[in-house]
């Protein structure tokens, strides 16, 4: 056991060397940064497709940066803070050159979920929460990727990805409906109570907001449509080439195009006198965030006045010094009038203000730790995939990991939430011609510009635009063709497919996931548990196993065969066929053991066929008593005919003494029998 140990010690020890040398290879920090290969590639005529690219991604990204923040529960210039940083690190770790991270609707929809913290007015959460939450996220992603273990996400279906993008384009539309009706702020704590609180409050519809928001709407997808219509036919003339290059630009910059549209309008009746008419997105703080470390101390939120400020007549409050990590939170002060929930079990400085430690924060983000990273490579790793099959090209997982990891972790810096790659705006990429990741510094560069000089224009947004373009956004994640397949195809399917979108709707997207993982991992323990066995009756009884034996099948197998040959009044020898067999536990041989035993007290024979070598070495570990085992069925039936013929004679033809009968293992190669004894408990071996 000793020499055991440290030979499996050795080995580990070898191969967590060889591990860092290779990690530690010019060639393997190439590899972790792909630009060093392409970049020497770079043929000049690209600059302009990379910038044309990037440019109209950034009129896309803009507006939905803004409504995506929304969906977040965050004030609106965060869905700006998100959409540069991962661009730049993207462009310099990526492996897909159509890839565009940034702010997307699902994982807005999961940061509103697990970014609570504590909501303030209108329901918006406190920003620490999010910004922390990008931090760990990245953190999460950096080690996943890091121990190659890419492949867990391969552990959730498609019925469950499925399910979960289409209960999240409900969940988001139904949320949006809000600011479409015009409807006065609610607390909303999921679907079910947006929709009460929608239902309750229709009757007080704002028709100026609910006019805008479906005008917006319709124009959106109008645009789309006509777009779609023109897309790829080829020009006949000059005028016609001008023209289709026209409406793909306008089709493709429509929500900024509709965006400024409804700004323009909303300015012009605010400019009139009219400034209660529309719901705005009102005040955006000008200037680019500051490039800050997320972790503790917080004392710059404070201080540079980009989450939390207060002031006490007309003095801001100062943070006393703390040694351990801690988060600044507003609290009731007597008299004062500010209104923030404080932890109970804290208590209130002298300087008028309290504190809540990091691992409140982290405990209140609980398992969405895990959750989002994995639904954040899982939405990235799809999209990459997809478009490097159109584009003939090659992404690699890990690196993907590294690449989302470090994007997230360097966009928590710059007060960012959690991003990941967005589906519409890498379509977007694509088709504007983009030839390497170099296009994501251009789209960077837009958003700092208009974060730089166009946030005063901001105020003027109608909420019901921005609303408008989501709902557009999320209307065609909702997949319903899928739905029909899975029930013609695979009912099982279907059924996980229902359950996770249930889950998702009533208990919140964390429960669906499980909901759905759970019911999947049920399909797949049951089919571990039943696996089909051939029967083939006649004179021997020969079993066909398939793949490998798994510890939940031994009981259904070994009933199998028990009831076959042993249960009647004829008993019947049996073979087992182990050709397709891959994989044995201890469970499994302890099984074949028992078998093995039971047949002889019935005195009947049991042997295997066609069983690979490196299970026969497990087998030949445990020392099973009078196990047989031979390289064809043909074989082995032909040992057993001759065997009963000759009753008096073994089956190996040899006489064993006691003590090679305990030991025994025959194998029979090309018809031939050959005999051996374990001797490896004499050399030190140990049994399994």
């Amino acid at each position: 056991m000793a020499s055991s140990f440290r030979e499996g010690a050795r080995t580990v020890k070898n191969k967590v060397t060889e591990y860092v040398k290779d990690s530690c290879t010019v060639d393997c920090w190439k590899r972790k940064f792909p630009i060093t290969l392409w970049m020497p590639k770079y043929k000049p005529k690209w600059l302009i497709s990379d910038c044309i690219a990037g440019l109209t991604v950034g009129l896309t990204v803009i507006p939905q940066g803004l409504a995506y923040a929304t969906i977040a529960k965050l004030p609106v210039e965060y869905g700006l803070y998100s959409a540069f940083m991962g661009c730049i690190v993207y462009c310099f770790m990526g492996t897909a050159k159509d890839i565009t991270l940034g702010p997307t609707a699902v994982m807005s929809l999961m940061v509103a979920e697990f970014g609570g913290g504590t909501g303030g007015e209108d329901d918006i959460h406190d920003p620490i929460y999010a910004i922390t939450l990008s931090f760990f996220c990245g953190i999460v992603l950096l080690i996943m990727g890091l121990l190659h273990l890419g492949f867990l996400v391969n552990f959730i279906s498609f019925p469950v990805i499925n399910a979960f993008t289409s209960a999240a384009a409900v969940i988001i539309g139904f949320g949006q409906l809000r600011h479409i009706f015009g409807i006065p702020k609610f607390k909303s704590h999921g679907f079910i109570d947006d929709v009460y609180h929608v239902s309750k409050g229709l009757p007080q519809t704002r028709w100026q907001d609910f006019v805008m928001g479906l005008v917006c709407f319709c124009l959106l997808m109008i645009m789309k449509k006509v777009k779609d219509k023109y897309n790829g036919q080829k020009p006949k003339s000059k005028l016609q080439f001008i023209l289709f290059k026209t409406i793909w630009l306008l089709g493709t910059a429509r929500n900024a195009v509709i965006v400024i549209i409804a700004a323009c309008v909303a300015y012009a009746v605010y400019a009139h006198g009219y400034e209660d008419c529309f719901r705005l997105v009102g005040h955006v703080p000008a200037g680019l965030p500051g490039f800050i470390p997320p972790l503790p101390p917080f004392e710059r939120l404070v201080e540079e006045g980009g989450v939390i400020m207060e002031e006490m007549n007309n003095t801001l409050l100062n943070m006393t010094a703390m040694t351990t990590p801690l988060v600044p939170v507003d609290y009731l002060i007597n008299g004062t009038g500010l209104n923030v929930t404080i932890a109970p079990e804290l208590e209130v400085p002298s300087s008028g203000r309290t504190y809540i430690p990091l691992s409140k924060v982290l405990s209140d983000i609980n398992v969405g730790l895990v959750i989002i990273p994995i639904i954040g490579f899982l939405e990235n790793c799809a999209i990459a995939k997809a478009f490097a099959r159109k584009g003939n090209y090659r992404i690699y997982p890990n690196q993907e990991l590294l690449a989302l990891g470090s994007a997230n972790v360097m966009s928590s810096f710059v007060s960012a939430y959690p991003v990941t790659g967005s589906f519409s705006r890498t379509a977007v990429n694509a088709q504007s011609g983009v030839k390497t990741p170099l296009g994501g510094l251009f789209t960077a560069a837009l958003v700092l510009l208009s974060l730089a000089f166009l946030t005063p224009l901001f105020f003027f947004i109608p909420k019901a635009a921005l609303a408008a373009v989501i709902v557009s956004a999320v209307i065609l994640m909702f997949d319903h063709s899928t739905i029909k397949k899975l029930w013609v195809v695979k009912k099982l399917d279907f059924l996980t497919w229902l359950g996770t979108f249930l889950g998702c709707l009533w208990q919140g997207v964390e429960i669906g996931i499980i909901i759905g993982i759970a019911i999947d991992l049920c399909v797949l323990l049951y089919t571990q548990a039943k696996p089909e066995i051939e029967v083939l009756e006649k004179d021997i009884t020969v079993f066909q196993i398939d793949y490998g034996v798994h510890y939940p099948a031994v009981e259904h197998i070994a009933d199998t065969i028990k009831e076959s040959c042993l249960s009647g009044d004829v008993k019947r020898p049996c073979v087992c066929d182990c050709t397709r067999l891959t994989f044995l536990d201890y469970t499994s041989i302890q099984a074949i053991k028992e078998i093995s035993a039971e047949f002889r007290r019935n005195n009947v024979k049991f042997a295997v066929a066609g069983m690979r070598q490196s299970l026969l070495d497990l087998i030949d570990r445990a020392k099973i008593p009078h196990f047989e085992s031979y390289d064809t069925v043909d074989n082995a039936m032909r040992a057993i005919t001759e065997s009963a013929d000759h009753p008096d004679v073994d089956a190996t033809h040899v006489l064993l003494t006691p003590m090679e009968e305990k030991n025994h293992v025959a194998t029979v190669s090309d018809g031939k029998v050959e005999n051996h004894t374990n001797e490896k408990m004499k050399d030190g071996g140990d049994a399994v």
